[in-house]
């Protein structure tokens, strides 16, 4: 069994980082890193190297569903409801990436801040079967302020749901780790927050 960290949205370096301090046994893990923008890429790699860590693959690519070209206009990408912009920079088929890469028999832990564009990726490894391969995913909905919708997250976690995982939340800027699980609006037991208008989202505490 082979332990990997999948880390799509790897901005500077701090989700590396925190999830080094969340796993002590992070040297056991492959740690896969994607970023597209070339100033916080650097910054990466640069952690990687203080980190120094022996299984560290960073790659500038943004994560998507298909491997060719998306539009990024260095935040998040643009056209997230269209599969292929055939200009801009590189993206990876995450879906491709893990089929061909890995087994259900390994622990995948999945990270993923895209910026929106989580909702295709995510629908995508569902009706493909890689999100089956995933032991534990945390992220960040993006909802309304990206321009999706309460129903979009809804959807988005049923089928997280039904692959037998839960969505937990991960705010590496912050700097804190706690496992909060992400839930819909009015789930009992759970939370929201000054942030639940612009994400379509609350939050329930394992």
């Amino acid at each position: 069994m082979r332990k990997v960290f999948l880390d799509c949205g790897a901005h500077n370096g701090c989700s590396v980082q925190m999830f080094c301090s969340a796993y002590p046994d992070y040297l056991d893990y492959e740690i896969y890193s994607f970023e597209c923008d070339e100033g916080r890429f650097n910054q990466l790699v640069q952690k990687g190297s203080e980190l120094a860590l022996t299984n560290f693959y960073p790659s500038k690519k943004a994560v998507w569903t298909s491997d060719g070209k998306k539009v990024f206009d260095g935040w998040q990408l643009q056209n997230t409801y269209e599969e292929d912009d055939r200009r801009g920079i590189d993206s990876l088929d995450l879906s491709r990436f893990i089929l061909d890469n890995f087994s259900k028999d390994d622990y995948i832990i999945l990270k993923m801040d895209i910026e929106g564009a989580e909702y295709q990726v995510v629908n995508k490894m569902h009706h493909d079967g890689s999100l089956s391969y995933i032991s534990k995913f945390y992220g960040e909905l993006h909802g309304p302020k990206k321009g999706y919708s309460v129903k979009d997250n809804d959807i988005l976690l049923q089928q997280v749901w039904k692959s037998g995982i839960k969505l937990l939340n991960w705010d590496a800027l912050e700097g804190s780790f706690e496992e909060i699980e992400i839930v819909p609006i009015g789930t009992p037991g759970s939370y929201t927050n000054s942030s639940t208008p612009r994400v379509g989202h609350a939050y329930k505490k394992i």
